[in-house]
C-alpha cells in the first residue's frame, strides 16, 4: 500500500480515459494507505469548455472525500487552458503552509509553481460534469477544444530542430 501515488501519464495532447475512470481510481485508492494521497498531473481547461475537466474532477471526487485544484497557469488568462495539479485523498482539506514551500528550493523552470500552489480554484457548483466509468468515458470526444490548444502552445513555444529532431 502506498502513501503517496503520482499519476502523471499524459503526453499533453490526450488525456488517457482509462486511467481516469471511476473504477480505476476505485482501484488505485485500495493500493493507498488510508491516509495516501494522489496527485495527478492532467492538462485541463477552467473556463469555456470545462466539462471533461470537471468531469475528471466529479468522477475523483465520489472516490475520494477530498479534492484539490491548483492551476499552473493564471486562470484570469483568455484560454484558461493549462496544467493542473490535482490532489485527491480521505480527510480533511489540507491548506498549503507558504512558509513551508519557501523552504525547498524549486528547479527555475517551474519556480512559479510556488506562488501557483496557493491559488486553488474550484468550480462553481452547478458546473456541467459526468461520472467518468469504464462503460462511458468521452474524454477523447469532448477534450478536443484543450488539445488543440495545447499543441499550438508547443509549436509557439518549441524549437523547430528539437520538434523535428
Amino acid at each position: 500500500r502506498y502513501d503517496y501515488v503520482i499519476l502523471d501519464v499524459f503526453n499533453g495532447d490526450n488525456t488517457p480515459f482509462h486511467v481516469l475512470s471511476k473504477e480505476a481510481l476505485l482501484t488505485l485508492r485500495q493500493r493507498m494507505t488510508p491516509g495516501g494521497v494522489l496527485g495527478i498531473n492532467v492538462w485541463g481547461n477552467l473556463r469555456e469548455d470545462t466539462y471533461m475537466t470537471a468531469s475528471i474532477v466529479r468522477t475523483l471526487k465520489e472516490v475520494f472525500k477530498t479534492v484539490d485544484i491548483y492551476p499552473c497557469f493564471d486562470v484570469s488568462d483568455s484560454e484558461a487552458i493549462g496544467n493542473l495539479e490535482i490532489f485527491a485523498y480521505d480527510r480533511a482539506p489540507v491548506t498549503i503552509d507558504s512558509a513551508m514551500l519557501a523552504g525547498f528550493d524549486v528547479y527555475p523552470m517551474p519556480g512559479s509553481i510556488r506562488d501557483l500552489m496557493r491559488n486553488k480554484f474550484e468550480f462553481p457548483p452547478n458546473t456541467p460534469a459526468i461520472t467518468l466509468t469504464d462503460g462511458y468515458n468521452p474524454i477523447d470526444f469532448y477534450d478536443v477544444k484543450t488539445r488543440e490548444f495545447n499543441r499550438k502552445l508547443i509549436m509557439e513555444t518549441t524549437d523547430l530542430d528539437l520538434l523535428m529532431g
